[in-house]
């Protein structure tokens, strides 16, 4: 699974209808109303929920319209007609995202990375130690010892040189 992506969400947006036809490859559709609506981000809407003609679209709004990438959480691309219900929906996409983040962290202590593709759990360091950045670990920092410049390092207290 790719990278969890920042998505915007609203507990107001209201249902509403296109004001137009969409073929099944349209990317754009007016909405009659956008009361509550995101305004801004990417999010994903379902066009005629609960009908077998439901598809969920990941979505931006400018003003009334949206942008849509059709056949979003396992729908097809398939035509709506002129007022048909969309509503601005949390998915099974959303879940997944939420459930991979969840999932990594397992351990007391355990810090969230990524090596720009991936998302990693970086375990719990030993006892004194820091993260410290590295770009030849895989994710860019890893758990060391505090260096310093005279080559001393503190260890539990301790001055070790």
């Amino acid at each position: 699974m790719p990278l969890p992506v920042a998505l915007s969400y609203s507990g107001t947006a209201v249902s509403t209808t296109t004001s137009s036809t969409l073929s099944s490859v349209d990317t754009s559709v007016t909405l009659t109303a956008v009361t509550g609506w995101p305004s801004s981000g990417t999010f994903f809407v379902a066009i005629d929920p609960g009908l077998s003609s439901e598809e969920k679209c990941l979505a931006t709004r400018a003003g009334s319209t949206l942008t849509l990438t059709r056949a979003q959480d396992g729908t097809t691309g398939v035509a709506h007609v002129s007022g048909s219900v969309i509503v601005h929906v949390f998915t099974a996409v959303d879940a997944a995202a939420a459930n991979l983040v969840a999932s990594k962290l397992t351990t007391k202590g355990d810090v969230l990375a990524t090596d720009g593709s991936t998302l990693n759990r970086l375990g719990i360091g030993t006892d004194a130690f820091v993260l410290t950045a590295d770009a030849a670990s895989t994710n860019g920092f890893k758990w060391a010892v505090i260096p310093w410049e005279n080559g001393d390092a503190i260890l539990s207290g301790q001055v070790f040189g």
